[in-house]
């Protein structure tokens, strides 16, 4: 995989997250399914370094709060944490 295609990755998930976070109400619906654990690794292993990734922040905010609430993965809290030192 290129940069371009780690950089097209995460920045489509980014703009997922993002959604999601606006249009919160729709999370419940069957076609709208927040990011797993895994996608959330990855995005943030594939910005990280990218000072200038217009969504990046983001990204970091998401995997803070998936890692934060109630019923989630280790890996998410662990991402989570690094994307709080790196901010």
């Amino acid at each position: 995989m290129t940069a371009l295609d780690q950089y097209t990755d995460s920045h489509a998930l980014a703009e997922r997250l993002e959604y999601l976070d606006e249009h919160s109400w729709l999370v419940d619906s069957p076609d709208l399914q927040l990011p797993s654990d895994d996608e959330l690794r990855d995005a943030l292993e594939r910005v990280h370094g990218m000072e200038h990734h217009p969504k990046r922040e983001v990204v970091w905010n998401k995997a803070y709060e998936r890692g934060h609430s109630d019923g989630c993965a280790r890996i998410a809290r662990e991402y989570a944490e690094r994307a709080e030192l790196l901010q």
